[in-house]
């Protein structure tokens, strides 16, 4: 269940195996009509067995007229 207010802050976190998916998931948000003011608020990598992943979160706001 997702539960949410309009105008109100979204933060998404999660790990991807690139820093080009972090910038490339930001910008679809960006281009969504759902979002709004998306911005990286921070992209860190760490070795996780062997592979590179990076930790990111993403900040947001639900647009209004949505």
């Amino acid at each position: 269940m997702i539960d949410f207010e309009r105008e109100k802050s979204v933060t998404v976190r999660g790990s991807a195996s690139a820093l080009d998916e972090v910038l490339k998931y930001s910008e679809a948000l960006k281009g969504s009509s759902y979002f709004e003011k998306v911005n990286v608020k921070y992209a860190n990598k760490r070795k996780a067995s062997g592979k590179e992943m990076v930790d990111f979160e993403i900040n947001c706001v639900l647009a209004k007229d949505k």
